[in-house]
């Protein structure tokens, strides 16, 4: 997660020039595919073989109860092949569905939803609960509590074509890599007033794809109480004065830093 800095200070060529001299050797080159956009496959999608589809499962975060691990299991072997796949963004992936109608229906059951905008597949969040780093609000809470804001308040048409993505880590650690996303919160921990509080900064216009680009710090030192609000505004004002159809990482870039903190 923090190599990325080395990267963009030394630039590719000095970092290759590098690991060359280590192995004694230059890199062979790359001519395989690139990822052009970040896209995870949302909801479902059809399989080479025919008449088999996956089901890719939002799960804001990453974390499930028991009970429902037990339940998507279920579904697997009701309705696939028996596996389950985790992706890179914190879902739950189910293969070789045929009956893809109930398939659904059940998981329309236990509240597994398909038709969130495409940035409940995308976000991501650190465990930050578990390695101790951080107190409460955890990056993982938060993280939902923003996506599902935004969820409830805006068309999901438009969140789509913003292309916004919410990466949270829970300490500078960036674990989550809040840097590499449109809408960045990286946590760290403050004393106000004696007490030991858990702040976040706010990260705008980063992304990845053929110009990629790492986020900016806007403001630092953030309460979780204010982070709705905060970004509620940046959108609104992005909704108004975007340039045709220009996603949210474009918009955020035409700014300077002190433009877009006098924003929030």
């Amino acid at each position: 997660a923090r190599f990325k800095w080395l990267v963009n200070e030394w630039g590719v060529e000095k970092i290759r020039e590098m690991l060359e001299g280590k192995l004694g050797k230059p890199f062979e080159p790359y001519n395989g595919l690139v990822f052009l956009k970040n896209s995870n496959h949302e909801g479902i999608q059809p399989q080479s073989q025919e008449s088999k589809c996956y089901i890719n499962i939002p799960i804001l975060g990453g974390r499930l109860s028991s009970e429902d691990m037990i339940y998507l299991a279920d579904i697997a072997e009701s309705y696939g092949s028996g596996e389950l796949r985790l992706t890179p963004t914190q879902n739950i992936l189910i293969p070789d569905i045929q009956n893809k109608e109930e398939a659904v229906k059940k998981l329309g059951k236990r509240n597994f939803f398909l038709n969130p905008p495409n940035l409940k597949w995308s976000s991501i969040a650190c465990s930050s609960d578990f390695c101790g780093k951080t107190i409460k609000p955890h990056a993982k809470q938060v993280l939902r509590s923003l996506a599902n804001y935004l969820n409830e308040n805006y068309k999901h048409e438009l969140l789509n074509e913003s292309g916004i993505i919410i990466q949270v880590d829970g300490c500078p650690n960036h674990c989550c890599a809040s840097s590499l996303a449109e809408i960045g919160l990286s946590g760290a921990l403050a004393k106000i007033d004696g007490h030991l509080v858990q702040t976040y900064a706010i990260v705008l216009g980063g992304g990845v794809g053929p110009e990629p680009s790492l986020g900016r710090i806007i403001e630092r030192g953030i309460s979780s109480s204010q982070i709705k609000k905060k970004i509620s505004i940046l959108l609104n004002y992005y909704i108004e004065n975007r340039k045709n159809s220009e996603n949210f990482r474009d918009f955020c870039n035409r700014y300077s830093e002190e433009e877009l903190k006098n924003l929030i």
